[in-house]
């Protein structure tokens, strides 16, 4: 969120106003036959119930909020449902179980872990497609996958094989398994830092947060926390990760800037979700077996407030504003809306047998439009066009970094041998997966073999330098992913 807002909305909390959106919340009844619940926010009212496949236990907004997902566990199906018409517009057959659904940035594309099938069902959900809403591509994984996130970019996506101990990572474009990490017992949640250089997994029976980089797709950290994370969610601004340890009744929370463990608390039994709040400053979650919910200061860890709520709470989820917090309770069969200036119930609303998991969706109240996916609505962000969910800008010029133009500074070594294959650092700013590289003026024996950025401000070019190569200076030009933007380093090597 960038400071403008982050701002006003804090002079609101403080004024009093309250601070509620335009928006419906979506519940998903697991049960026989399934049925999702929408609720306007304003009202607490249920508008309407639309029956889906048969116990729906996950759901996915689209970036543009006009779609939601459910998944059908028991009818292996994927209902979408139209949010402007609050009706179902579609129902794809997917593999056998699935549950967790997840949309690339892009919205075009998205991923169902079939859990009994041990494979990812590949969906396209492009409107402008003839093929939309047909099964692309079926990946076979490891045991049960569970839980998945994107990298920010679209490019990769990080998926836990709950039974088989490891992490599929795969190439989101072309739908292949580019690696497995083995990562030890029961991974769960995963979480993509927003800068997109380490992906977080929680390990349930290991009692620890797995570091991922991205540049490596390897673990280059584990971070102990309380015992059998099971949720897990980042702050907005990627400055501090949550986990909520259902076995050890606690949350820790983990300063990312070291990614080392800040604190662990105790809320009350069986904590299955935890969710940041928007401003990252706190977090919630649902303890089921203490039939509360409890709120977690972000700085210190410790306990700001415990909530009652209904019988045996799964679930949870936070309003845009942050002023909302809706709670499931399976066994009442009704969900607990909670204001969080205040700390306390407002509203408990009957929503179907077994309200399982709940999302917000924005439906008004201004440009809701997400183009790149991030997170941060096109009339906010600073690089509408690019995910960049930390909205970093270096210069403070007002426009994203990742919408600047990249500029290369150095190159390392700087001197290539003729017949020979060679790999070059490329240093400087503004890096972007997708870019690409040329020789300039012209190559005269000197062929570009690959790209691949490993950061912001590094990337790796492999050359080939033919034994006809002429000798002397060449020049690089690197060129952004939309071919618009480049940058020129002039004699950056030498041919000899």
């Amino acid at each position: 969120m960038n400071k403008p807002v982050e701002k006003l909305l804090y002079f609101l909390l403080f004024a009093g106003i309250p601070l509620i959106g335009q928006a419906d919340i979506y519940v998903a009844n697991n049960r026989v036959p399934g049925t999702v619940s929408i609720i306007d926010e304003n009202t607490n009212t249920v508008l309407k119930k639309l029956t889906v496949g048969n116990n729906p236990n996950r759901l996915a907004v689209a970036p543009d909020k006009s779609r939601v997902y459910v998944s059908g566990k028991e009818s292996d199906t994927l209902s979408v449902i139209d949010t402007a018409t609050k009706s179902v517009i579609a129902t794809v057959a997917v593999g056998d179980a699935p549950e967790f659904v997840g949309v690339r940035p892009d919205g075009k594309r998205i991923f169902v872990a079939n859990t009994a099938a041990g494979t990812v069902s590949v969906i396209d959900t492009d409107p402008e497609s003839a093929t939309v809403y047909t099964v692309l591509a079926e990946i076979t994984v490891g045991a049960f996958p569970k839980f998945m996130a994107f990298t920010p970019d679209g490019q990769w996506l990080y998926l836990s094989n709950l039974d088989s101990g490891n992490v599929s990572i795969i190439d989101a474009n072309t739908f292949q398994v580019n690696k497995t990490v083995n990562v030890g017992g029961n991974p769960t949640r995963v979480v993509a830092h927003p800068d997109g250089s380490r992906v977080y997994v929680a390990v349930r029976a290991l009692s620890k947060v797995s570091v991922f980089s991205t540049s490596s797709k390897s673990v280059t950290k584990s971070i102990t926390v309380g015992t059998g994370p099971t949720g897990m969610d980042i702050s907005p601004d990627g400055l501090k990760l949550f986990t909520s340890n259902q076995t050890g009744g606690t949350v820790s929370v983990i300063n990312t800037a070291t990614d080392t463990l800040l604190a662990t608390t105790s809320v009350g039994e069986w904590p299955w979700v935890v969710n940041s709040a928007p401003l990252g400053d706190k977090a919630y979650t649902v303890a089921a077996k203490s039939n509360a919910a409890a709120v977690v200061d972000a700085a210190t860890g410790s306990v700001l407030a415990t909530i009652p709520v209904g019988k045996g709470p799964y679930w949870g989820a936070v309003n845009a504003e942050g002023t909302r917090y809706t709670v499931t309770n399976p066994p009442d069969g009704t969900v607990s809306i909670i204001d969080t200036t205040t700390s306390s119930v407002i509203a408990t609303i009957a929503t179907d047998q077994n309200p399982w998991v709940v999302e917000y969706v924005q439906t008004g109240g201004g440009n809701v439009s997400d183009t790149d996916g991030d997170g941060v609505v096109d009339s906010e962000d600073n690089c509408p066009s690019v995910a960049n969910a930390d909205q970093a800008d270096s210069n403070n010029n007002g426009v994203g970094d990742a919408c600047e133009a990249p500029v290369l500074s150095s190159v390392s070594p700087n001197t290539i041998t003729r017949n020979t294959t060679s790999s070059l650092t490329l240093n400087g700013q503004n890096f972007l997966s997708g870019m690409t590289a040329s020789i300039t003026p012209f190559p005269a024996g000197v062929q570009v073999k690959s790209l691949v950025v490993n950061s912001a401000t590094s990337a790796t070019l492999t050359v080939n330098v033919l034994s006809t190569a002429l000798t002397g200076t060449r020049g690089i030009k690197i060129t952004s992913p939309d071919g618009v933007k480049t940058s020129t380093l002039q004699r950056a090597i030498t041919v000899k």
